[in-house]
Formats: structure tokens, sequence, C-alpha cells
């Protein structure tokens, strides 16, 4: 086996399955945001695309001036209702635990690196 001083990981997907989580507030800050609730496969298939993108698929005949109206409502319902997310859906995937601590028992640091915005960090 390699040795290696630090291990990153990505947090969701990776530590942890935040999947049924994450669609409720998704699909929950479309129907603030008053936006026709899409296909969820759709929105699950284009995972990792920024938000205008994925409007822009997900809403192709929208005007310009309303998506941008309705992608700002949207970020704030997301943001706001990711604060009051029911983590009882989320979990570690089965191996994580024992993977950190045989990573640390080996004197291997580990960190978690996330790419979410800043407000969804700040919890």
């Amino acid at each position: 086996m390699k040795h290696y001083d630090a291990v990153i990981f990505n947090w969701d997907g990776t530590l942890m399955d935040s999947t049924l989580s994450m669609k409720d507030n998704f699909l929950g800050a479309m129907n603030e945001a008053n936006l026709q609730v899409p296909d969820y496969d759709v929105v699950r298939k284009s995972g990792g695309f920024h938000m205008e993108k994925l409007f822009g698929i997900l809403y192709p005949d929208m005007a310009p001036e309303e998506m941008n109206t309705r992608l700002d409502l949207f970020k704030a319902a997301y943001i706001r209702r990711f604060h009051q997310l029911d983590h009882s859906k989320s979990h570690f995937f089965k191996s994580t635990e024992t993977v950190l601590i045989d990573l640390i028992k080996n004197d291997i640091q580990c960190a978690v690196a996330a790419s979410r915005h800043k407000d969804l960090l700040d919890i």
C-alpha cells in the first residue's frame, strides 16, 4: 500500500448520502419559487451543472428576465431550506467510519473539501 500524508474527501456522495434530503430541499425550493417542478431524474442527471445552466435546460422557453427573477427566488429558498433540512434522511455510507478510523490509525490526515456555496456551509 502506498503511503499518503493526507486524504481529502468530498463530503456528499463520498462520505455521506444525503440524496433524499437534497431532493426534498430542491423540489421544495422549486415550489417556493413558483416553478414547474421538473422530473427529478432530469435534475439528478444534470448534477454538477451551475444553476443557470440547469434552469436553461429545464425552462428553455422562459424569458431571461423572468428566469433571473425565478433563479434568485429559488436560490434564496434553497439556502433557507438547507439550514432547516431533515437530516434524518441522510446517512454515512456503510464503510465511512471504518475507512476514517483506519486512516487516522495510520497517521494519515483527513480533510473534507466542499464545493457548496458559502451560505450553505455556515450551519
